[in-house]
């Protein structure tokens, strides 16, 4: 699994619908189309992710997110440079690298049914793409105050579970979603390079104490945002 999935992670905090397969079930490896691969005749519901409270950071070149949300789901896109994903403006064609966590280059997961429970998001379901549909990505700016910028057309997702090592499998009988077209954009903030309290407050117990026109990031309040 990509190291720098972690630090993405640790910005924009996926929870706990991912759920760690069976003990016995084998990594994705790269490369390996298995049940994540683009099924013609797949059935899909049609269903539009959420636009609201959107936001980016970018680690230097290596890496980069994207993260948006409503009442009740999430939308997460991430690039990891050393996984193949692109740090530049381009069309990217979901693969069948794409479908797992642990392989993704350029990885898509919108959450369902989710909830904040004491600074942690929560959610029922998590979906990733299968092969086919593309990513078009118009803006890609990774300096502070850039801007992510792009469309999602023809995604289809189906519902997994992801693994803490990322390995992903389809839910047997699970829902699958489609997206038609849905664009998103978000301005970029710096990662966090392990600053206590992202370098603008100070730990309190397992919170922190922000400095002035800063305040507990809601979905990690380890970590302090602009007011």
């Amino acid at each position: 699994m990509k190291s720098l999935i972690l630090l993405l992670v640790a910005i924009f905090p996926t929870a706990c619908a991912t759920t760690e397969p069976a003990s016995d079930s084998p990594p994705a490896e790269r490369g390996e189309r298995g049940e994540g691969a683009r099924d013609a005749s797949l059935a899909c519901a049609p269903t539009t992710p959420p636009s609201g409270d959107a936001r980016g950071a970018f680690d230097g070149g290596a890496a980069w997110g994207y993260e948006s949300k409503d009442s009740d789901a999430v939308l997460v896109i991430e690039a990891h440079a050393g996984a193949g994903g692109p740090m530049s403006a381009g069309r990217h064609t979901i693969g069948p690298d794409d479908v797992s966590y642990a392989t993704c280059g350029l990885c898509v997961i919108l959450e369902t049914g989710c909830k904040e429970r004491r600074g942690r998001r929560q959610c029922a379901k998590a979906f990733m793409p299968v092969a086919g549909g593309s990513v078009s990505l118009s803006r890609i700016e990774l300096e502070e105050g850039g801007v992510v910028a792009g469309a999602l057309e023809d995604v289809a997702l189906r519902e997994v579970m992801i693994g803490s090592d990322g390995r992903t499998q389809p839910v047997p009988d699970g829902e699958t979603l489609c997206i038609s077209a849905h664009t998103f954009t978000a301005s970029m903030t710096a990662a966090s390079s392990g600053e206590e309290c992202g370098g603008h407050g100070h730990a309190h117990g397992d919170h922190c104490h922000c400095d002035e026109g800063y305040v507990p990031d809601p979905a990690d309040d380890t970590r302090c945002v602009p007011e």
